[in-house]
């Protein structure tokens, strides 16, 4: 009997788990000049969530991981910028120190596109933590719509 309420409990707890998303995406481009556009995706948390830099030390949390599908007409420049409060603070869970956002963090691609491209796909990877749980890792896919 105990091995069954623990059984119940566990597919329970990763049913739940599975369904929370304290994170919501909003993604964007900002046209800059002629040719010249920033890809923005936004990362907004509910409460006391937190999602992680992607220079999160190894050993730690997943860091955030930010790709784009190749595409003619796209040419990304430079590493993804991150803009928001970066909170470095030794973590006892990880025994290391973390770097993480609050609410909320924009990661920021600089990319030139040719005319005629209207959007631009990839996936980010992350992590998100309070202070009493962190979520298994997700990976969203998402689209930038590019206006003139």
């Amino acid at each position: 009997m105990k091995y069954l309420t623990f059984l119940f409990f566990l597919v329970y707890t990763a049913t739940c788990s599975a369904q929370i998303d304290p994170i919501s995406w909003e993604y964007s481009s900002v046209k800059l000049d002629d040719g010249s556009y920033e890809l923005v995706l936004k990362a907004s948390m509910d409460g006391d969530w937190v999602v992680y830099s992607q220079f999160t030390p190894d050993g730690g949390p997943i860091a955030t991981e930010i790709s784009f599908d190749e595409l003619e007409g796209l040419n990304t420049s430079g590493a993804v910028e991150e803009r928001g409060k970066l909170i470095k603070k030794n973590s006892p869970l990880f025994d290391l120190e973390v770097y993480k956002f609050e609410n909320p963090v924009e990661f920021v691609q600089s990319a030139e596109i040719k005319k005629g491209v209207t959007s631009v796909t990839g996936t980010i990877t992350y992590m998100t933590c309070n202070g009493m749980q962190c979520l298994p890792p997700k990976e969203k896919e998402f689209t930038i719509q590019i206006k003139e």
